[in-house]
C-alpha cells in the first residue's frame, strides 16, 4: 500500500518529494495543521515522521513486501523548532538492506530502525527521530 493510499495522509496534505532532492516526502503549511501557537501540529510532525519512514522503508524492501507486516514498536523523537512552511523530510536506514533482508528471508521476522530528519525550506532542522519497526512474516 502506498502511502498516497491512506486516508490521513492525502488530508494532511503529504506529497512524494522528487528523487533528485534527496528528501522523502514534503507537506506545506495549511490553517488545519496549526496548533493554538500558530504552529504545525505535533501530531501532523510525527505523522510525516512516520510515512516518511514507512515509505523509505517500502522503497527498499518492496521486494519482501507480500506477506510482511510492518509494526512500529518505538519512535524516540526530539522537536527542535516549531514547523512553518514547507517541510521536508530524510530518511536513513541505520543497518545495512542486505543484512536485514537477509534475517527477514531466513527468520521470517526481523527488527531495524531508521533516522528521519525534518527541515525547512531554510534547511532548518526541525524534528529529528529514531523509528524502530519490526517486521514479522504472516
Amino acid at each position: 500500500m502506498k502511502f498516497t493510499d491512506i486516508p490521513l495522509s492525502n488530508h494532511i496534505g503529504l506529497k512524494e518529494a522528487d528523487t533528485d532532492s534527496g528528501y522523502v516526502l514534503f507537506l506545506d503549511e495549511s490553517p488545519a495543521l496549526l496548533n493554538h501557537l500558530g504552529q504545525l501540529h505535533a501530531a501532523v510532525l510525527f505523522g510525516i515522521v512516520e510515512t516518511s519512514s514507512a515509505h523509505y522503508l517500502q522503497s527498499i524492501f518492496g521486494e519482501i513486501e507480500a506477506g510482511l507486516i510492518p509494526v512500529i514498536r518505538h519512535v524516540d523523537i526530539k522537536f527542535s523548532k516549531p514547523g512553518h512552511g514547507r517541510i521536508y523530510s530524510k530518511v536513513a536506514l541505520l543497518s545495512e538492506a542486505n543484512a536485514i533482508i537477509a534475517t527477514y528471508k531466513s527468520s521470517g521476522r526481523v527488527s531495524l530502525e531508521t533516522e528521519v530528519k525534518l527541515i525547512n525550506e531554510a534547511r532548518d532542522m526541525l524534528v529529528n527521530a529514531k523509528v524502530q519497526w519490526f517486521f514479522k512474516r504472516v
